[in-house]
């Protein structure tokens, strides 16, 4: 398999040129501009009846829940909302439980095309463009095997395509994702429909979910407190701990580069450092690491084999 450390970079720029694609715009409906400009009586009415179902919340279960009912009557029994920033994290989903703990255990998160478009994107997508992408290209990377193995994970569960919304609010995006277990024609029939009333709830999912429930969509607010993913901190963990440079910790991961930096840079922001030496004094001295150095190694080894 060819690798090569810079493709994460140039694959990202393709697929943000996927929707930009004239030939796609026949199958892919087109999102309206923010905020929707459609003033007829019917856009309206359905408008009217968003904000009257999911005013009276008040618990993020409640609003999921009334979400939920809203896209099933346009008949997407299925969809998820994800904010990507400081890294992605799940709000709010009705997916099946099985279905998300393959996920989670496959640690899909972080190499999910998916949600690295939406990081860079603010048109709409179907699943199967990016899928479509990673068939033919030239070079097929380790990350491009891990998405080949996730469509194969959701077409095992029923779910043969998505329809995924980039939301971008102030410095915050998010990814509102659309499913069902319909076959693709079935599926791109329903989105031929209501495309603007589609763009409005995931719109109004994260606009109307900031004011509710503003902890849940800002938890790096909290307190003041450090709140850092698991992979980040696992990348300089073994970076630190095996005196590794970036180029030799991805190798060894089967990684790219500029994935790795991404991780980097997630971990210099949330210690507001920046260099990534910093950052891993900083992580030292606030205790999210162990320090690798020998005196230290020492010192804990003997407080160990006391108890």
């Amino acid at each position: 398999m060819l690798d090569s450390d810079s493709f994460g970079i140039d694959t990202m720029s393709a697929l943000r040129e996927l929707t930009g694609d004239p030939s796609s715009r026949s199958i892919l409906p087109r999102a309206p501009k923010n905020p929707p400009s459609y003033s007829t009586r019917e856009f309206k009415s359905f408008e009217a009846a968003c904000y009257k179902s999911l005013y009276p919340t008040t618990s993020p279960e409640q609003f999921r829940d009334r979400l939920a009912s809203i896209l099933e009557k346009l008949g997407f029994p299925y969809f998820s909302l994800t904010a990507l920033n400081p890294h992605p994290r799940v709000l709010f989903h009705n997916l099946p439980d099985a279905t998300c703990s393959a996920y989670e255990q496959g640690n899909y998160d972080q190499v999910d095309y998916a949600v690295s478009y939406a990081n860079s994107a603010r048109h709409p997508i179907l699943r199967s463009r990016i899928e479509d992408y990673m068939s033919v290209a030239p070079v097929q990377t380790g990350e491009m095997v891990r998405n080949q193995d996730l469509s194969i994970l959701y077409k095992s569960h029923g779910f043969y395509e998505f329809y995924l919304i980039p939301v971008v609010t102030g410095r915050e995006r998010f990814l509102f994702s659309l499913t069902s277990q319909d076959i693709a024609p079935d599926f791109l029939k329903k989105l031929s429909k209501h495309p603007e009333a589609i763009q409005l709830v995931a719109e109004i999912s994260v606009s109307f979910g900031q004011r509710k429930f503003p902890k849940l969509f800002r938890p790096h607010e909290r307190e003041g407190k450090i709140k850092l993913h698991r992979q980040p901190l696992a990348v300089i963990h073994t970076m630190t701990e095996k005196d590794l440079t970036i180029q030799q910790f991805a190798h060894s991961q089967d990684r790219s580069v500029h994935t790795i930096n991404q991780h980097l840079a997630s971990v210099r922001k949330a210690l507001k450092v920046k260099t990534n030496h910093g950052a891993v004094y900083q992580a030292i001295r606030e205790g999210l690491i162990p320090c690798p150095c020998q005196e230290c190694t020492g010192q804990r080894e003997v407080k160990d084999s006391r108890g």
